[in-house]
């Protein structure tokens, strides 16, 4: 063989070794997250997405990176996070913790892929055309289950048949709270709805659960009230409240009582659709999953706190007892 045919096949074969990623030094993918969260609140979260991509052999730095951006409860923040995030370019955004995220992005952007380990009415927000088919930049996985309200506050009602007044705090940003109210009328209660925008709110809702003489109260999942969910569980103590949540992560700091969907498993998950999309399928043609699994929580030991005794059939069906 001639030496410039020589050289000309080697410098071939350089080229499809580095094309084929022996040798390529190609740029990481950029992730933008986005969450309503604080950075604290949803570590755990972000920590099983990353463990999910991982265990789909990416590399953090090498093949992919991530910045992050927390409205920290506050969901008027949403918007100018959004666009900071997006001045970044990123070439995926991971919309944690609420629709509202996912919302926001989506405000700015038709075509960057959004990822959403949390949506909630995404078809009525206009993220999706249906679960089946998305349609557009989002998809992902639903926090949502028909009649989980329903079913949370028939368990309080189980757990303590005496109770005739329930308090219902919910966020007015998302549409959680009607299921409630609307199976309360069938179980012989009443409800009292507190509405709170910001974390600031808290403490002046628990006065008012307290001076309607609520005997319990139901938290409507909200990415706000996840990320207080210390703070919660401390105001019901106080108030000497039983506390009802949908998420496990309310029950571990001190809560009483949870239903609901398993967030981690949905973080982890979350890393498929990015794989998925990675290798070439439109978002909106992934469809948006939905829970497959409810886990209940009880926590006996702020209910000894609260000098209440669980009935041993409901603590016979719980998933996880905390003592």
């Amino acid at each position: 063989m001639k030496r410039r045919t020589f050289i000309a096949a080697l410098g071939g074969a350089t080229v499809w070794s580095r094309l084929a990623g022996g040798q390529t030094k190609s740029k990481p993918r950029l992730i933008g997250l986005l969450s309503g969260q604080t950075a604290a609140g949803t570590a755990a979260d972000i920590s099983a997405f990353l463990d999910g991509l991982r265990d789909l052999g990416y590399v953090e730095n090498k093949d992919f990176q991530v910045v992050y951006r927390y409205g920290e409860g506050h969901y008027d923040r949403m918007p100018l996070l959004a666009q900071e995030l997006m001045q970044l370019k990123p070439d995926l955004v991971l919309a944690a913790g609420s629709s509202p995220a996912a919302l926001a992005i989506k405000t700015i952007s038709s075509t960057v892929p959004i990822v959403s380990p949390t949506l909630y009415a995404e078809i009525e927000l206009g993220l999706a055309e249906s679960d089946a088919r998305p349609g557009g930049n989002v998809t992902g996985l639903s926090v949502f289950l028909a009649g989980l309200l329903a079913k949370q506050l028939e368990l309080a009602h189980d757990m303590l048949p005496t109770i005739q007044r329930f308090g219902l705090l919910s966020n007015p940003a998302n549409q959680a709270a009607r299921e409630a109210e609307a199976a309360t009328p069938k179980l012989g209660i009443s409800v009292v709805r507190v509405e709170v925008r910001r974390p600031e709110e808290l403490n002046s809702a628990f006065e008012k659960f307290s001076s309607e003489k609520c005997q319990a109260i139901i938290i409507v999942p909200d990415a706000m009230f996840f990320g207080e969910r210390r703070r919660l569980a401390s105001l019901a103590a106080a108030a000497r409240l039983p506390d009802i949540y949908a998420f496990r992560e309310h029950v571990e700091v001190g809560g009483m009582i949870s239903y609901g969907v398993d967030l981690r498993d949905n973080f982890r998950r979350a890393a498929s659709y990015v794989d998925k999309i990675w290798k070439g399928t439109p978002p909106g043609e992934l469809p948006i999953e939905f829970p497959t699994k409810l886990a209940l929580l009880v926590n006996l030991k702020t209910a000894k706190a609260l000098g209440i005794e669980i009935p041993p059939s409901l603590l016979a069906r719980a998933d996880e007892v905390i003592e």
